[in-house]
């Protein structure tokens, strides 16, 4: 492998543990870390439950490119990719983030990814609340009024 006993020890010096360690450990891919994942899912889960999950996995990957080392993923990333959903409505961005944040906790759990959780760092978005005009009306088209206090006759 050397040509030299020099060599060997030179790059013998020049190595460490933590190379080594850095080494040893498996690079996981955003796409591999869905893939699994998602088979997961699709064994545990209902078929509502996985299209949910898959429908965030597909969001994430418009803005993330699939052979990205997951510890690249960082919160701006994510943020983007959850913008773009929360335009259809803030409750299917947070439904993503929450489905996300699993993925990442099985990753954690069952890869060995890293605690630090780039979807967790998001912050949620606003709910989707109904005007409650909206409610009021709902029934016959008009506002609801109060009903007239009734006063007791007095004998």
């Amino acid at each position: 492998m050397f040509e030299t006993l020099g060599e060997a020890r030179r790059w013998e010096a020049g190595q460490s543990a933590e190379a080594w360690e850095q080494a040893e450990k498996p690079i996981v891919t955003v796409f591999s870390l869905v893939q699994a994942s998602l088979d997961f899912a699709k064994e545990r889960f209902s078929a509502k439950t996985y299209s949910e999950k898959s429908l965030a996995a597909v969001t994430l990957l418009k803005f993330v490119l699939p052979d990205t080392n997951v510890e690249s993923i960082n919160p701006k990333s994510v943020l983007d990719a959850l913008r773009h959903r929360a335009l259809a409505s803030g409750n299917a961005a947070n439904k993503d983030r929450k489905n996300l944040v699993a993925m990442w906790n099985w990753g954690i759990k069952y890869l060995a990814l890293p605690r630090e959780d780039p979807f967790q760092a998001v912050d949620r978005f606003a709910a989707d609340k109904p005007h409650v005009t909206s409610l009021a009306k709902k029934s016959s088209g008009r506002p609801m009024t109060r009903p007239a206090r009734m006063i007791k006759p007095s004998c």
